[in-house]
């Protein structure tokens, strides 16, 4: 089971902003975050924000998020929405990544939202509850609500109107989240590519050309990037490594193996090369990292 995120998305840092609108008179919205990556940055684990629905916009990278087992691809543009009880995580955050995102905390059974009538609020978090897609095309009014949120925490505004204000842009923002869920998902990803993908996770050890990807998919070099790459969210090479360095952490935390063996069974040409590979995806070499991992 994914355990609450303890620490991550609610707080400052030099590449991400986050605000409490609860402070500004709107206390469904205890995160209004937005995260400029001027560097590469590790994802979090899976986990779950208890109580809230999470809303995440994508304005600029290729991202990937993961549930449960499954792969979303979140390009420029996508929105994707988890409930309090739908484990999930961002895989990775590449530079020039930037989105926008906020928690809404659900009222508890009784109680209204956004100072709306019983009977429209329980109408709002039916339908948020219940949106035929996770992940989806959002619209300029998606984005330009998120900004004004912050333009309006910005302002010199104060006091009751800001509240009122903020409150009429949050629910904007809900209701078009809504509307833009109901689009059917793009699907252009064919089996032959998904179960491509399942198979180097599996055995990431195998020399995977690109020659036999295009055999298998039937499409063109450029195409079968281009896919790939909104599928998982790392182009061919790059996953293929990333799968690697993911089956490297896990024998050596469990130790006993040496570096050069390690990475020549994972396919790796030389143990210096797997080193140079791993200290590239985590920033420590491989025998730093199973230190601390033990």
């Amino acid at each position: 089971m994914a355990a609450p995120l303890r620490n991550d998305p609610c707080v400052n840092t030099f590449e991400r902003r986050v605000l409490d609108l609860a402070k500004y008179g709107v206390s469904c919205v205890p995160v209004l975050g937005a995260t400029r990556y001027r560097h590469k940055v590790e994802g979090v684990k899976e986990h779950v924000h208890e109580g809230c629905l999470e809303i995440t916009c994508c304005k600029r990278g290729q991202l990937a998020f993961e549930s449960e087992g499954r792969v979303y691809p979140f390009l420029p543009g996508s929105v994707f929405v988890s409930r309090p009880d739908q484990p999930h995580r961002m895989r990775e955050n590449p530079q020039g990544t930037r989105t926008n995102y906020l928690l809404f905390k659900l009222p508890k059974r009784g109680q209204s939202v956004l100072n709306l009538p019983a009977r429209e609020s329980k109408c709002l978090i039916d339908h948020l509850l219940t949106l035929p897609n996770r992940c989806f095309q959002g619209n300029a009014r998606i984005e330009a609500d998120f900004q004004l949120l912050f333009d309006i925490c910005d302002s010199d505004e104060a006091g009751v109107f800001r509240s009122l204000n903020l409150s009429s842009v949050v629910l904007d923002l809900l209701l078009n989240v809504v509307v833009c869920s109901r689009r059917a998902p793009v699907a252009f990803h064919s089996n032959a590519l998904r179960q491509i993908v399942d198979e180097i996770r599996e055995v990431p050890w195998r020399m995977w050309s690109i020659d036999e990807l295009i055999s298998r998919t039937r499409l063109s070099s450029s195409t079968l990037r281009t896919r790939f790459k909104a599928l998982t969210g790392l182009s061919p090479h790059g996953y293929l490594v990333s799968c690697r360095i993911q089956m490297a952490k896990a024998k050596l935390a469990r130790g006993g193996t040496s570096i050069a063996d390690l990475a020549l069974s994972l396919g790796f040409a030389s143990a210096r090369h797997f080193s140079s590979a791993f200290k590239l995806a985590t920033g420590l070499s491989p025998r730093q990292w199973a230190r601390g991992a033990r």
